[in-house]
């Protein structure tokens, strides 16, 4: 019986100090994995491909050894990796000419020879076949660190999720690539924010998400709690939490986020973080109209939005109730402001 087939698959960068350049670099696509063997298009399980039309489709002699990703859609889009798996998956999905494209990055023809050679020889295959919904993904020499970070840049600009780098003299691997190595390696960074709970979402009487409010967002959006599900209280309402998400942001929601801490607005102390958040000195506040309503807003360091109030709210408060210190220039909801001398 003839072994399972394995596409080679990627480790996550552990130390950029250590990255031996020159590279390759593309975008990370998130699909459905796709390999052309004999056999036909086979998946990552080394199933055929489900998708009937689009498994006869890609069945040519001229494609075999090709591998990549299938996307349903636009490659960016938010929640294209269900729907490419959707599409992949159903035996009556979408036809050629649909919306399906199969993005080619390697070839597994001749295993032995280095990746510089097999890119180029998928090349010749797209070329050779003429189809419409096949297309190679470009590839970005890195020279060094300072290269890295302006490729990196520039692919995150095109709202990819991050970046896969290769070496150029690697051979091809079935299978996980060795850790210790950089045959093919996945870059994605994660930066932190801060939003405040609205609402929690329990099924079967546990906690299993928090609805997140945040400014760069019109309306709330859900924070799954994975690993940590039914491990927190439900009376977190009304606290901020901290999460982490992928650059760039989907339209409703932040691009995948994940829990971090609760924080503790007394303390500034991060439940599960283990420390103290440093004490520094509030920002000044700014007045932004969202278009639906004026807002107090205090941005971070970085320019995020870290505290949102009500205009409206925040003025009440100030009238019915009388603050016993005297606040500076746009710290106005740490006291009240001295009356202008006549």
């Amino acid at each position: 019986m003839a072994a399972t087939f394995q596409p080679m698959l990627a480790v996550p960068v552990r130390d950029l100090s250590r990255l031996r350049y020159p590279l390759l670099a593309s975008p990370k696509l998130d699909g459905m994995r796709l390999s052309i063997t004999q056999r036909g298009p086979v998946t990552r399980g080394g199933g055929l491909l489900a998708n009937e039309a689009f498994r006869k489709h890609l069945t040519r002699p001229e494609l075999v050894g090709l591998d990549g990703e299938l996307i349903f859609g636009d490659p960016v889009a938010d929640g294209v990796v269900q729907r490419s798996i959707a599409a992949g998956n159903a035996r009556n999905g979408p036809p050629p000419h649909a919306g399906l494209t199969f993005f080619v990055f390697d070839s597994f023809a001749d295993s032995r020879a280095p990746f510089v050679e097999r890119y180029a020889a998928a090349e010749r295959a797209v070329k050779r076949a003429k189809i419409s919904d096949v297309a190679m993904v470009p590839q970005f020499p890195v020279d060094d660190a300072a290269d890295l970070v302006r490729v990196e840049a520039r692919i995150l600009r095109m709202r990819f999720e991050g970046v896969v780098l290769r070496d150029p003299n690697a051979p091809y691997v079935f299978g996980r690539v060795d850790p210790n190595g950089q045959t093919l390696l996945k870059l994605k960074r994660r930066e932190e924010m801060i939003g405040d709970i609205v609402d929690v979402v329990e099924r079967r009487g546990r906690l299993e998400a928090l609805m997140v409010a945040h400014p760069e967002w019109a309306e709330p959006f859900s924070l799954e709690l994975h690993r940590l599900s039914g491990k927190l209280a439900p009376d977190v309402i009304g606290r901020r939490v901290r999460f982490s998400r992928l650059p760039g942001s989907w339209r409703r929601a932040p691009r995948a986020p994940l829990f971090v801490a609760l924080e503790d607005r007394a303390t500034s102390k991060s439940e599960g973080a283990g420390s103290m958040a440093k004490k520094r000195t509030a920002a000044k506040r700014e007045l932004i109209d969202t278009g639906r309503d004026k807002r107090f807003v205090r941005r971070t360091s970085k320019g995020r939005f870290e505290e949102s109030d009500d205009v409206g709210r925040s003025l009440a408060t100030d009238r019915r109730k009388k603050a016993k210190t005297a606040a500076k220039r746009g710290q106005g909801d740490k006291g009240d402001r001295p009356k202008k001398k006549k």
